[in-house]
């Protein structure tokens, strides 16, 4: 995965948002289809008018949404942009969403002429972070079109890569929704840019992995469905460079259950 923060030589463009006119985007290659939807996004406050590239793809992710019951970080940086907008008042960002804030999500939602649901999906983060009043935008060495507000990002990058989510203090990825131009996308922890911890994958041909990685690989335990939760057919177990590693239960959608040991994605053992 691209380091998106790393230092370099190219001019840092910063503008603010709503108080001053967009600056052009300078890169070294002809800009994306997303970059150039990101920078009219930011040109219309946060609004993207057509269901379709960008936004058409934020719509049919599931990604990470912030609801009523949803706590951690994320929610609490969330919260906090909801503050800086006047949705919620000061101190009210408790990394806990409940009616509060639920409530302040409806009302940014109708406000920016989304869909008012009361749950922060991701155009919802996406729009909110490019048009928070503290929101900044810069380049990086790799091009990628970087808009920031507090510790929360929108990064596209020249391929169509995309992320949306929480930076750690060094600018890394820290947590967030990672989009491949492949499409297949990642819903959860990093570390250095890479995925590790707890996460979720989607791949396009229907599967899903939810469980722990390590160096952007599954790696320790999860479940692998194939073809989707509905399919009945998914794999329980430890993982180990992407692969079925160690003690696991494989079942079959005609219900039979494979227990045992596993290497490279084979049943060794009983």
């Amino acid at each position: 995965m691209k380091s998106i923060f790393r230092k370099s030589a190219v001019t840092i463009i910063v503008a603010w948002i709503l108080f001053f006119p967009f600056t052009t985007f300078a890169c070294a290659e002809e800009q994306s289809t997303f970059q150039k939807e990101l920078l009219s996004a930011i040109n219309e406050e946060g609004k993207l008018s057509e269901d379709g590239g960008l936004v058409g793809v934020l719509n049919s992710m599931q990604g990470l949404v912030i609801e009523n019951g949803s706590r951690g970080d994320y929610v609490k940086e969330v919260q906090s942009l909801l503050i800086t907008e006047s949705f919620l008042a000061e101190g009210e960002a408790d990394g806990i969403c409940g009616n509060k804030t639920a409530t302040a999500v409806n009302e940014f939602q109708s406000n920016s002429e989304l869909n008012a649901t009361g749950v922060a999906d991701l155009y919802t983060q996406f729009v909110l972070i490019v048009s928070t009043q503290e929101a900044t935008e810069y380049s990086d060495e790799d091009d990628a079109l970087i808009v920031k507000s507090g510790n929360s990002a929108v990064v596209v990058w020249p391929d169509n890569n995309f992320f949306i989510g929480l930076l750690d203090a060094q600018d890394n990825i820290d947590y967030g929704t990672y989009y491949f131009n492949t499409g297949e996308y990642y819903a959860g922890d990093f570390d250095s840019d890479k995925r590790s911890g707890e996460g979720t994958a989607y791949f396009p041909n229907g599967d899903i992995y939810v469980g722990q990685w390590s160096d952007d690989q599954m790696s320790g335990t999860g479940t692998y469905y194939f073809g989707g939760t509905d399919s009945g057919e998914y794999y329980t177990g430890e993982w180990a460079e992407n692969k079925m590693n160690g003690s696991g239960q494989y079942t079959l959608s005609s219900g039979q259950i494979i227990t045992g040991t596993w290497e490279n994605n084979s049943h060794t053992g009983w």
